[in-house]
């Protein structure tokens, strides 16, 4: 969630708090009128429906608050998050932007591929549910097994979700990536001096980078990005 959109459930949250708060005190008001001037049954249940009225006003009230706080939490990370993306080199955004990239082509590709064998996948799964039966597990042959291997449940999802759903998780990881690999190199680092050093090549990112409390040497190894494997980086990232 991005800090714009998380100071604007933030601000509508601080209104439903407002609005809840001015009904809380509006119960609270006309039960105090009420006490010691029950004169029949009839005010007895008003008195006692108000008073629900207001448990129920308090619990909710608790609820938002309880939810500002989580939003008021989200926004500092957010926020801290940007800051982070602002003070990153140049070499660090292009290697968020190439794995936003390869990663969003990856999924609608996945996205393609389990559609055109949605069929023969709905149909190792018949065959996987029924296998406890007897005279199913001859069914389960190596073919079956590999297409249940090949196409995972955690593969499934991407089936339903939208080109804006799929690129924006791909921007969600890179930036992540991205953000950890900052903060790995900053601890061994502290203050950087230079960046100089570090290169960005077909996705992978080498060199040293100088700070005021050490050096750290980073060094990326590619893996995967075919087939129902996501393109994986392993950043090494060591003190010298």
């Amino acid at each position: 969630m991005e800090t714009k959109e998380i100071k604007a459930k933030i601000e509508k949250k601080e209104q439903q708090i407002e609005k809840r708060e001015l009904l809380i005190a509006k119960l609270e008001g006309k039960i105090k009128n009420m006490e010691g001037k029950i004169k029949d049954w009839e005010d007895e249940i008003t008195f006692s429906r108000l008073k629900e009225d207001l448990r129920d006003s308090n619990n909710k009230l608790k609820t938002l608050n309880g939810q500002l706080d989580r939003l008021q939490n989200q926004l500092a990370k957010s926020v801290e998050k940007e800051k982070i993306l602002n003070e990153v080199p140049n070499e660090l955004k292009a290697l968020e932007d190439e794995l936003t990239k390869t990663w969003y082509q990856w999924s609608i590709e996945a996205r393609a591929d389990f559609k055109e064998n949605l069929e023969k996948i709905q149909e190792a799964r018949r065959i996987e549910s029924k296998t406890s039966y007897k005279g199913y597990n001859e069914y389960m042959t190596d073919e079956i097994r590999e297409v249940l291997k090949f196409y995972t449940r955690s593969y499934e999802y991407r089936v339903c979700r939208s080109n804006e759903e799929l690129f924006a998780e791909a921007q969600k990881d890179a930036k992540r990536f991205v953000i950890k690999m900052y903060n790995d190199i900053k601890e061994i680092t502290g203050t950087v001096t230079s960046w100089n050093n570090v290169h960005f090549n077909l996705r992978e990112l080498n060199g040293v980078v100088y700070g005021e409390k050490g050096n750290a040497k980073i060094q990326t190894i590619t893996a995967g990005g075919y087939n129902i494997q996501r393109l994986h980086l392993r950043t090494l990232i060591k003190k010298i």
